[in-house]
């Protein structure tokens, strides 16, 4: 599914009233049912009120608050920061069918309405339809007073877009809410996954208005996480236990569990064999609960590894079909002599670089001479890798993912809340799974077990990393379910232990992004109801 930007999502509608036959009348219509169906399903304990702005977003809010009203009946009520004479002509319609029910509506320069944005209740479910896609500045006149009438309310459900944040790039442009819900309307805007816009809408979900499925791809940018079915590798009936081998470096005095863990989940997710190469005081936990997987144990030094390490693991290399190299490998000089020793010269096998393995190559300014590889940096990795600041990164994550891609020639996934895929040739994942449940320690050396494993059974590079992406977040997307929407309390061991469910439930249909879960209601799918238009 395509991310787009303001102007592309004009495209996109102009495209579909010009070649499909939807008009933006009829997409109208059916966000504001839509939007009207998700309002109604929070069960609001006290009348929702919807605040609308002059623009289409106002005019998909009264929409909304007619079928609210209408359809679901509740006592709604609109603040409209406009002068209903001054709408576009989609608001004006939409306001004069409104006029005609027992809907509420206050407008600018009466008493009722400064009494209205005086009085908004904590309980109240309020309805952000101000502004929308496309603003590029702080909120002015009417639609400010009520921003600042808003503050910061608790129930407040976005359409769309918060006030106050870009949309293309997720800044802050001035006064916001915080959201408790975000509605994205027709396709993800890219607010949604770079700068403060994530912070803003950490609790998203998309609302389909009828675009057709052959509009709805085909973009740079691209959400991956549902129909990846398919994709998964199968097991011929001619496998065996050498067809697909995984290569784990990890593992310190420091960290034995990093070695453990990149083992438990290339395992799971259908290596046939993994072997945890690394110091011997790196690699108890793996001789004490990943029993399946051999040892090599490499030159090591306070246990960390040494320069010589790179020639010991050379007959376990020639085994493999992807390395992962990198988790809790530590900071040392031998450390970083054996990852540039390692990394130095192509070779017929793809790579998982993580961790410390990235602390290196950015500490030695190395490049990353290797056929195939996924590196797998957080924000503060990305920094380093980058010469800059978290901040710059965080200000910009597609940016970032990119420029890493470009920079050091592979694919890359840029961690954090809706990780983001980069590929050399500048195409762009965004991997639409996940919850907070993830921020725990070792959650990132379950990912590079889960990324090795697809390489060693034959994905590209960018196939591994968006479908490892995708199946590390719905890991904690089912656990985070379980625990009743809980966002901390699982281990990186658990998760990696109930790959296989995933994995079950992914052939068997029964899995899709949380926040692609729309609910299907009892409404025209050509649009709306002609008696209502």
């Amino acid at each position: 599914m395509r991310i787009v930007t303001s102007a592309e999502m004009r495209e996109v509608e102009s495209l579909c009233a010009a070649t499909k036959k939807l008009s933006e009348e009829q997409m109208a219509e059916t966000a504001g049912y839509r939007v009207a169906l998700e309002v109604d399903h929070l069960d609001p304990q006290f009348p929702p009120v919807i605040l609308c702005g002059p623009g289409n977003n106002g005019a998909d809010g009264l929409i909304a608050a007619f079928y609210l009203s209408s359809e679901f009946g509740h006592d709604v009520e609109v603040v409209l920061a406009a002068d209903p004479e001054k709408l576009r002509p989609l608001g004006k319609k939409a306001y004069r069918r409104l006029a005609e029910t027992d809907v509420r509506i206050f407008t600018p320069g009466s008493k009722s309405y400064d009494r209205r944005l005086d009085h908004l209740y904590s309980g109240e479910v309020i309805v952000d339809a101000l502004l929308g896609a496309g603003q590029k500045g702080p909120a002015r006149g009417e639609v400010a007073m009520v921003m600042d009438a808003l503050g910061g309310h608790e129930m407040t459900v976005v359409l769309d877009v918060p006030t106050g944040i870009d949309s293309d790039t997720g800044e802050v442009l001035g006064s916001h809410p915080q959201p408790f819900l975000t509605l994205c309307v027709g396709l993800p805007k890219r607010y949604l996954f770079t700068g403060e816009g994530r912070r803003y809408a950490d609790n998203w979900k998309l609302v389909s208005i009828g675009i057709p499925d052959d509009v709805l791809v085909g973009g740079k940018h691209n959400l991956v996480g549902s129909d990846i079915d398919s994709l998964l590798p199968t097991r011929s009936a001619l496998s065996h236990k050498r067809s697909s081998v995984v290569l784990s470096i990890a593992g310190s005095l420091q960290y034995p569990g990093a070695a453990a863990l990149v083992a438990s989940a290339a395992l799971r997710m259908g290596a046939g064999m993994v072997v945890a190469a690394g110091p011997e005081e790196g690699l108890g936990a793996v001789r004490s609960r990943i029993i399946e997987a051999p040892l090599a144990f490499l030159p090591s030094m306070d246990g960390e590894l040494t320069g010589d390490a790179a020639l010991a693991v050379e007959p376990w290399m020639s085994q493999a079909h992807a390395v992962v190299i990198g988790p809790g490998i530590g900071r040392s000089k031998g450390a970083g002599d054996a990852v540039q020793a390692l990394l130095q010269g192509d070779d017929d096998r793809n790579w998982v670089i993580d961790g410390d393995a990235l602390f290196h190559i950015a500490d030695r300014d190395l490049r990353v001479d290797k056929r195939g590889a996924v590196m797998t940096p957080h924000s503060g990795e990305a920094a380093r890798l980058l010469c800059t600041s978290v901040e710059s990164v965080d200000s910009d994550r597609f940016g970032a993912a990119a420029e890493m891609a470009k920079k050091f020639g592979q694919v890359v996934i840029l961690k954090g809340f809706h990780s983001i895929v980069a590929d050399p040739s500048g195409a762009l994942d965004v991997i639409a799974t996940g919850t907070p449940l993830l921020a725990t320690a070792g959650t990132g050396d379950v990912l590079s077990g889960i990324v090795g494993s697809l390489l060693a059974q034959k994905l590209s590079p960018r196939s591994a990393a968006a479908i490892g992406g995708s199946i590390h977040g719905y890991l904690a997307e089912v656990n985070s379910v379980r625990l009743g929407k809980q966002t901390y309390g699982v281990l990186a061991s658990e998760l990696a232990e109930e790959i296989p469910v995933i994995v079950t439930l992914l052939r068997g249909g029964d899995l899709s992004p949380k926040c692609l879960q729309d609910l299907t209601p009892s409404f025209e799918e050509d649009g709306f109801d002609e008696e209502n238009s």
